[in-house]
C-alpha cells in the first residue's frame, strides 16, 4: 500500500469516528516529493482578499475538526494492556515512553484504536535532527542544534536498551517482537507531532 493509500484510508477512518470538514481539504502528492494537505477547491469559507486596516478580529477559520478520540495520548496509552503493563513493569517510567510504547504497539496492531492513523505515519523517520541519516547530523557538527541532537540520540537510545529489555523479559507477550527501533521511530512520530492539549 502506498503512502498515499494509507492517508486515504486513514481519512475514511476520521470520517467514519466523527471528523467534520474534511471535504474542506485533499491530500495529494507533491511536485517536490511526499504528500501534501491542501485547501479543496470548492471550499467557500476562505476569503483571498486582504481584510480592512480598522477592521475587529475575526474569528479564526476552522476547517476541520477531528474528535478528541482519535488523538493518540499518553492517558490513553495508560488505559491500554501495553500502557498498563509497562507501568506495572516500569513504575519509574515516564508516561511519555509509555506513550512511544503504545504508538511503536499501535502501528502494528489493527486493533489499536488509532491504527489507522499510526499506520499512515512515514516509515522512514529523519523528521527530528536526532534521528537525521550520519551524513546530515555531521553537517551540525560544532552547533548548540548538533550538540542537542546528540544527547537526545544517545539518551533516547540508553533509556531504551535499558528499559525494553525489561519489558520483553516480564510481558514477551505484548513486548516480545518489539525493537528497539519501533520504539525510536514511535518517539519521533510523538515528539514531531505532538501539541499541549492546553493550547
Amino acid at each position: 500500500m502506498t503512502q498515499l493509500q494509507k492517508t486515504q484510508s486513514m481519512l475514511t477512518w476520521l470520517a467514519q469516528n466523527g471528523a467534520e470538514g474534511l471535504e474542506n481539504v485533499r491530500v495529494q502528492e507533491t511536485s517536490y516529493g511526499g504528500l501534501g494537505v491542501f485547501l479543496a477547491t470548492e471550499t467557500p469559507a476562505i476569503n483571498p482578499s486582504p481584510a480592512p486596516a480598522r477592521s475587529p478580529p475575526q474569528q479564526p477559520i476552522v476547517l476541520a475538526h477531528v474528535p478528541a478520540r482519535c488523538c493518540v495520548t499518553a492517558e490513553g496509552a495508560l488505559a491500554r494492556d501495553v500502557g498498563r503493563a509497562a507501568r506495572n513493569v516500569l513504575p519509574e517510567c515516564a508516561d511519555e515512553f509509555v506513550l512511544c510504547l503504545d504508538v511503536a504497539a499501535g502501528r502494528r496492531d489493527p486493533a489499536h484504536p488509532q491504527h489507522p492513523y499510526l499506520a499512515s505515519l512515514p516509515a522512514g523517520g529523519s523528521q527530528h535532527a536526532p534521528t537525521y541519516p550520519a551524513r546530515l547530523r555531521r553537517r551540525l557538527d560544532g552547533t548548540e542544534l548538533g550538540a542537542a541532537a546528540e544527547k537526545e540520540r544517545a539518551e533516547v537510545r540508553a533509556a531504551t536498551k535499558a528499559l525494553l529489555p525489561r519489558l520483553r523479559a516480564a510481558r514477551p507477550d505484548l513486548f516480545g517482537d518489539m525493537a528497539e527501533a519501533d520504539v525510536v521511530w514511535a518517539r519521533e512520530m510523538v515528539v514531531t507531532r505532538a501539541f499541549q492539549s492546553s493550547l
